[in-house]
């Protein structure tokens, strides 16, 4: 007993049962190993330590660079307005890809699903000759459809790139995931779909680039008995192996999977990514004038981003906010390259019997106060496993050993004490103080919906329309209108918030705070037509310093000079506006996008401002949209149904157009649209037989 005390641990006198101690082992042991089985803790670990880990990591400059082999080109604004189209001819393609070749780089990835008309032209023709010809590893993307897709035939898996048995390194090994393979996602009642049929000769080897989630991908999808697909990333490997149970690209590279196969994507900073994507532009020009592509060296790897321009970007959430969804490709690519990859740690289940065995001990045997070892383990924890993380990429399981040890040691505390009684009351507190948060919560939505979007003026010779739906009570969709004293400009503004709830709505009140105060301290600027750009830029400065990247919005603004007929106006992020003119004898009538080249607001601190200009003129119609509101991807039959609707007032149109159900030729343009999952709003402006006649008949009798 006596030497018991000597090093401070506590006698059976302490009042602590051994036999509960035992018993209460046992069960927070089981009660913690089996939530880390459960999706609730998956979606704990993935969304807040994945974020705590990110961020720590950039705040102490380990951010890993991009690989000087790994070739990063996107089809961004600058391209688009240069070529004049959304995407380029296959022509093109295979001519850009024939002098890639050239280049013998060792594989050119391209984040696209190409597909063709029923019947291809000539062109193409010549152009899928061509490209079949190439000797050259060319990878694309595929995906795989819970249901079979009407005219497309579903993706040819019987060459050796899908057959497991190609990836394990012992010969004549008939292989069953059931033994031993490396864990993948069940899709076996899903079909696969790939480039079109016609180019399977050019493209010969589809990966999906399916997220698996916040920060992770799937490295193998289970498509059938012995049947697989990898990821595009895994496919640009010059080698794809299971070895000893493990993962493997060139050379017995381990890619680290967790226990649900998904590798942890080891995201660059977002601004490495964006600066290190070079326009696609130059390797156009020089396939059309048969110059070298002296931009790619022999072995690199090759990454096209062939939708990167405004309003088409498909943005995903990572643990550095939001980014564009090829950007995870591109760092999957890196990880090969450098050879370098996030690592869950091994042994999970065996930190969690250490976390609550230290929690009963540290707390219910040593002689310390209780609070120093409840305060001092956690923070020890944390700190160790960021500092894994940042300076040995290695993915520990942050929360669940910390709240383990703190269960263990609150009940050793409570025995130790004799505080059973107190226990219960703090749980009493602890609901009571729930509540109270939740009811803070509601009010803080409350006062949120407040910052609604702003009611259409009344102005002569221009008819407005509005419309607004938000998914829930604090809308992420925000728009203004704002007329200078003169009456000449009318300035509108329309963003779109990254989110929902009351953070989004945080951000809604910053914009709105923002005009606030130019109204107040710079009322002059809104008699300009360069006001956009000073509303711009005092917003992107504020929301990066508030929120370091975190507090990011679309925004689409434009200025109506009504003397003139003038439209000044800019795009970051968001769809670009559409410009429906009209069809009269004078002038043909013409569907024309207003495309303007920004990323989205609050992710750098400064912005390059570039206006656009265009003139309104007679009976023209212009339309603002979040991407809440959905279009069909064919473009006749949205200039069908809009001229249709311009029969109606913009107030009636709006609302009509929000509504659709664009799901077939035949469908009611009254009929319920699809169920909502974003914000809606949309502004539609309509200029009268007496655009610009008022105010010039008014100036002349003056």
């Amino acid at each position: 007993m006596g030497v018991m005390k000597s090093i401070g641990i506590a006698t059976p006198h302490a009042r602590v049962s051994y036999l509960a101690m035992a018993v209460a082992f046992l069960l927070i042991t089981t009660l913690f190993i089996g939530y880390h089985a459960t999706d609730a803790h998956d979606e704990v670990e993935t969304k807040f330590s994945l974020t705590v880990y990110f961020k720590a990591r950039e705040a102490l400059g380990r951010s890993p660079p991009l690989s000087p082999k790994l070739k990063l080109f996107s089809y961004d604004d600058t391209t688009v307005s240069k070529i004049g189209s959304p995407d380029l001819p296959l022509a093109t393609w295979a001519g850009l890809l024939d002098g890639l070749s050239l280049r013998k780089p060792q594989v050119i990835l391209i984040d696209k699903l190409f597909s063709l008309a029923p019947k291809a032209t000539p062109e193409e023709e010549a152009a899928i000759a061509k490209l079949a010809a190439l000797d050259q590893k060319i990878v694309t993307t595929a995906f795989v459809s819970p249901s079979e897709i009407k005219f497309r035939e579903p993706l040819d898996t019987s060459g050796a790139s899908y057959h497991l048995s190609t990836y394990f390194v012992a010969p004549g090994v008939e292989p069953m995931m059931k033994d031993g393979f490396v864990p993948a996602a069940n899709y076996r009642m899903q079909k696969p779909y790939g480039p079109d049929k016609r180019l399977a000769r050019a493209f010969r080897t589809p990966g999906h680039s399916l997220n698996a989630g916040f920060g992770k991908a799937q490295a193998l999808l289970d498509l059938a008995p012995g049947v697989v697909l990898p990821h595009m990333a895994l496919m640009g490997a010059r080698e794809l192996k299971v070895h000893a149970r493990q993962l493997a690209v060139d050379s017995e590279q381990i890619v680290p999977l967790d226990e649900r196969g998904r590798m942890i994507v080891d995201f660059p900073h977002p601004l490495t990514l964006y600066k290190g994507a070079k326009r696609l532009l130059p390797l156009i020009e020089a396939a059309a004038t048969g110059a070298p592509m002296t931009q790619v060296e022999p072995g690199d790897w090759v990454l096209i981003l062939p939708a990167m321009y405004t309003g088409n970007t498909d943005f995903t959430v990572t643990p550095l906010g939001p980014m564009p969804g090829p950007f995870v490709v591109a760092a999957l690519a890196n990880s090969i390259l450098r050879r370098q990859w996030v690592a869950p740690l091994p042994a999970a289940r065996g930190i969690l019997v250490a976390a609550v065995f230290l929690g009963l001990f540290l707390v219910g045997f040593v002689r310390w106060p209780a609070w120093a070892p409840l305060t001092l383990v956690p923070v020890l924890w944390v700190t160790t496993s960021i500092a894994l993380f940042a300076y040995f990429d290695v993915l520990t399981d942050l929360t669940t050993p910390t709240l383990a040890f703190l269960t263990a040691g609150g009940f050793a505390s409570a025995q130790r004490s004799g505080m059973r009684e107190k226990l219960v009351l703090f749980m009493r507190l602890l609901k009571t103080e729930n509540e109270r948060l939740a009811t803070e919560l509601e009010q803080a939505g409350q006062i949120a919906s407040a910052f609604r979007p702003h009611r259409p003026p009344e102005l002569e010779g221009i008819d407005i329309g509005a419309f607004h739906q938000s998914l829930d009570g604090a809308s992420g969709d925000w728009y203004a209108f704002e007329t200078s004293t003169s009456g000449r400009y009318l300035h509108v503004i329309m963003c779109d918030i990254s989110g929902h709830g009351v953070q989004a709505a945080i951000v809604v009140s910053t914009c709105k705070t923002v005009l606030s105060i130019l109204q107040r301290d710079r009322a002059a600027d809104f008699e300009s037509e360069t006001f956009i750009r000073y509303y711009v830029e005092l917003l992107n400065a504020t929301l990066y310093k508030h929120g370091r990247g975190g507090h990011t919005t679309t925004l689409a603004g434009l200025t109506i000079d009504r003397d003139s007929g003038k439209c000044t106006f800019l795009c970051a992020g968001h769809p670009p506006p559409i410009v429906l003119r009209a069809n009269t004898p004078e002038r043909k009538g013409a569907l024309e996008l207003l495309m303007s080249s920004h990323n989205i607001l609050g992710i750098s601190p400064s912005i390059d401002v570039a206006l656009g200009e265009t003139v309104l003129g007679v009976r023209d119609h212009l339309l603002l949209f979040t991407d809440g509101v959905k279009f069909p991807r064919n473009s006749r039959r949205i200039e069908k149904r809009l001229r249709e609707l311009t029969l109606l007032r913009p107030e009636t149109a709006a609302p009509m157009l929000c509504r659709m159900d664009w799901g077939s030729e035949n469908a009611e343009r009254r009929a319920p649209a699809a169920v909502q999952d974003d914000d809606v709003s949309l502004v539609w402006i309509a200029t009268t037989e007496d655009w610009l006649r008022p105010r010039h008949e008014e100036k002349s009798s003056a």
